[in-house]
Parts: structure tokens; sequence; C-alpha cells
């Protein structure tokens, strides 16, 4: 049952929805006392898009090549995993001591600036 609550949440994070919240309720059968039902509540939250990337604190790096190798597109929605990989991507041209992909406002609302 974690397996499936970590899956079906992680695919909820996947496409924007970063406030999902996954209940389980676990009931046993009557006729079978080896077995139960277990049914799941999902409250989505708002799903989020980003509206704009915008690469920051680049001084020696031109900023298309940051969103180029950085691929997340506004109009879409935010992702945990590919906030992940793009720093992956970026920290992988090996022109970076480090780099940082994060969402400017930690908010819930549905309109998010990426930079």
């Amino acid at each position: 049952m974690n397996k499936d609550r970590d899956r079906v949440l992680a695919t909820y994070l996947d496409r924007g929805f970063l406030t999902a919240v996954l209940r389980a309720k676990v009931t046993p059968v009557k006729s079978d006392p080896h077995r139960v039902r277990v049914s799941y509540m999902i409250e989505e939250g708002p799903q989020v898009y980003t509206s704009a990337v915008l690469p920051t604190g680049a001084t020696h790096t031109r900023a298309d090549t940051i969103q180029t190798n950085a691929d997340i597109k506004a109009g879409k929605p935010l992702s945990e995993s590919s906030l992940l990989q793009a720093e992956s991507q970026l920290l992988g041209l090996g022109v970076f001591d480090w780099a940082t992909v994060d969402p400017r406002e930690r908010s819930t609302n549905n309109l998010r600036q990426m930079y």
C-alpha cells in the first residue's frame, strides 16, 4: 500500500499538483478474514503551471544556453522531477560549479515563475 501511495503521489507531483494528499482507508472483508478492501481518497489541490522561465545569476553563460539545457517550458505543469532533471542537465554541461532550478515563489497558486 505504501508503494502504491508513493507512485500515485509521484504521478500527481509530475503533473503539477504540488499539494496533493492521499488518504487510504482499509476495511476488513467480512466474508474473508484474510482480505481487506482498500479505498483511496485523493485531494489534488490546485494544478500549478510554469508561467515563465527566467535564467538568473549566470554572468558568463548565455540565457538561451541555460533555457535550452534546462528544458522547462512555460505553460506546462510544474513538475518536481523536471526541476531535478534540469539541474542535472545543467551540471552535466561541465560549465557550472553548481546549479539550482527552483520556483521563484513557494506557493500553491496556479501561476509560478521559474528561474
